[in-house]
């Protein structure tokens, strides 16, 4: 059974979470969460904060004793998926996975870069040299649109008017299905393909004219899904590359590239 401590503010539940884990006072399956994170990361170095009652930010401990290395990094994917099923649950229809770690819904506006995706909560997992991996969730609640801090953003309250507005029970479920999608992804050792179907479907970008970026790297092409590690597959002229760190974004769809705008559509 996990267990979910709560603080009324932190700076990084990731940081708190396994400072306990590392004392002792915590292990796998357990969690830590506040709804006031002032010092929170993101991917590639950037903040997640949460303003105060606005935001859950949570972190669970999963023990990846017994994954090889090169499978480690998998993990944020089910770990995407369980929160994409509770953030549905609560209401948020359509809700997606924008690879490698975004949970997103579909808006009629197009943004730059986003197409018709708005980012409603984001995953961070780290390894660290004990085994464990502390897996950061980040999830917009009660943000009302005027607050949103960037264009391409959304919160529960605004994807899902009718949710009960229960973010302890939220919570719990993320929890909850996080260690689930765990067990069955050390079950099979990281490789994620009893997951293909379901991510091929949970795929926001699939199909989807996009730019791959990692640093100074850029790679265009058509998404075509994640192969058993978790790496982007994108088609381009001179066949599948392979993709696996930096972020991807959605490129307007270009008829004389052979492309609609049906691309840009989400699905």
């Amino acid at each position: 059974m996990s267990t979910i401590r709560w603080v009324e503010t932190t700076g990084s539940t990731s940081t708190d979470l396994l400072a306990r884990c590392s004392a002792g006072e915590a292990a796998g399956g357990d969690a830590l969460a506040t709804f006031d994170q002032r010092a929170g990361r993101g991917r590639a170095g950037a903040e997640w904060v949460t303003a105060p009652g606005m935001g859950l930010a949570l972190s669970v401990a999963i023990d990846a004793s017994g994954v090889d290395l090169s499978n480690v990094a998998s993990l944020v994917h089910p770990v995407g998926l369980a929160v994409r099923t509770v953030i549905a649950e609560a209401g948020a229809a359509g809700a997606a996975l924008a690879w490698p770690n975004d949970i997103v819904v579909p808006y009629p506006e197009a943004v730059e870069g986003w197409g018709r995706w708005r980012k409603l909560g984001g995953i961070l997992c780290e390894r660290h040299a004990s085994g464990l991996i502390i897996a950061g969730i980040g999830v917009n609640l009660d943000y009302p649109a005027d607050r949103l801090p960037v264009a391409w953003a959304t919160s529960l309250r605004q994807a899902a008017p009718e949710w009960d507005g229960d973010r302890e029970a939220l919570a719990e479920r993320i929890v909850a299905e996080v260690c689930v999608a765990d067990a069955h992804w050390r079950e099979h050792g990281g490789n994620l393909s009893y997951l293909a179907e379901e991510l091929a479907r949970s795929s926001a970008w699939r199909d989807t004219v996009i730019t791959a970026r990692a640093g100074a790297h850029t790679l265009g092409g058509t998404f075509r899904g994640v192969d058993d590690s978790g790496a982007a597959l994108i088609e381009t002229p001179g066949g599948i590359e392979r993709w696996i760190s930096g972020e991807i974004r959605h490129v307007r769809a270009a008829c004389d590239d052979g492309y609609t705008e049906e691309c840009d559509r989400p699905r």
